[in-house]
């Protein structure tokens, strides 16, 4: 049974023009428990087996659900595993994230998010154990791990992966509870990955889409940007567009707690786990839309907003000083939906979200 965690889903918009050099493609299919799409318009045919080889790739490296992957090695081990440079370029960009962010992005409460219930086995708490959660903040320390490359020892704070690159790593940790989850960056790195294979084969114009997160290129042979819509955070299964996003040469990812969530005697559990407090976030923002130039990184940024609440996620991306565009939406004093945009976003965005 698919997973299906898009908040987003695509308009693709096609225009018709007297003269395209260029047909247009499309691919569908499933991966990493939900789904993708890409359109592209291109001299050449992309075959989905292409595609599909790209993403068991990155399964093999960062995926929790398959047992034989990197990071389940990891996970599994008592003192660590070998990992390639993907899951290196993961866990560097979660350590830069989790920098920024003041902790509020943490790939290493896995042991955690298993407590509350939204790891692999899905498990509801009756009653919560605030020692067992204090006890297993205690595995979430970044900067615990050891990186053992070219024979030599770095933590993630002087590590380089800029120069020569090997082709292995072998990242310690200290304890055998120590695990990783990537899954709050994993779908934008993939979009990532995929745009940079689209490039590699010349295509310019293409929309990629994967679990939400999607990047856009260029523009379409009509000359109109790629057009994506943002879903009105709502806990019912149909969707209504809240907003509709012109995209060139930009990724959008967008984060929520209005689907995730079990309910225990009245009290509701949303899978946006604090870090800091190991406790499901509480606050009024409902979901937190990234435009940024990486996906990988609007990805993780959306997961910290709806770690960080409203307040703290708007002073966050203003002190972005323009490198991210952001659309919040949250819940007004008066119960109603109302939503926050960033001054060039609003260029670009059509909202329903006052």
């Amino acid at each position: 049974m698919l997973r299906y965690s898009a908040i987003f889903f695509t308009l693709l918009l096609f225009g018709c023009t007297q003269q395209e050099p260029q047909t247009a493609g499309e691919l569908f299919g499933e991966a990493q428990g939900t789904t993708y799409s890409i359109k592209y318009y291109a001299n050449q045919e992309i075959t989905k087996a292409s595609v599909d080889s790209i993403l068991l790739e990155i399964d093999y490296s960062m995926s929790t659900w398959v047992d034989s992957s990197m990071i389940s090695k990891f996970n599994n081990s008592e003192r660590g595993a070998w990992v390639d440079q993907r899951f290196m370029d993961n866990l560097n960009l979660s350590f830069i994230v989790n920098e920024m962010t003041n902790g509020a992005f943490n790939p290493m409460i896995k042991p955690i998010i298993n407590y509350w219930g939204f790891g692999e086995k899905k498990l509801k708490v009756q009653e919560i154990d605030s020692t067992l959660v204090a006890s297993l903040l205690g595995y979430s320390q970044l900067d615990s791990l050891k990186i053992e490359s070219n024979g030599q020892l770095y933590d993630l704070r002087n590590i380089s992966l800029s120069s020569t690159k090997p082709k292995e790593y072998f990242v310690q940790k200290h304890n055998r509870k120590v695990m990783l989850d990537f899954n709050a960056v994993a779908q934008g790195y993939s979009v990532d990955v995929l745009a940079q294979f689209f490039e590699s084969r010349g295509v310019k114009s293409y929309l990629i889409e994967l679990g939400g997160e999607m990047r856009a290129r260029g523009l379409k042979p009509d000359e109109s940007e790629w057009v994506v819509g943002i879903d009105l955070p709502q806990e019912r299964i149909e969707r209504t567009i809240a907003a509709k996003i012109n995209l060139k040469d930009q990724s959008v990812a967008t984060s929520g707690n209005y689907r995730k969530f079990y309910e225990v005697n009245g009290a509701k559990f949303h899978h946006t786990i604090d870090p800091l407090t190991g406790y499901p976030a509480k606050h009024n923002l409902l979901s937190a839309t990234i435009v940024a130039e990486n996906c990988a990184l609007a990805d993780a940024f959306a997961t910290s907003c709806m770690v960080m609440g409203l307040e703290k996620s708007i002073d966050f991306i203003e002190r972005q000083s323009g490198a991210i565009e952001a659309h919040l939406i949250f819940v007004g004093d008066s119960l109603e939906l109302k939503s926050y945009t960033t001054k060039r976003l609003k260029e670009n965005l059509e909202s329903t979200v006052p």
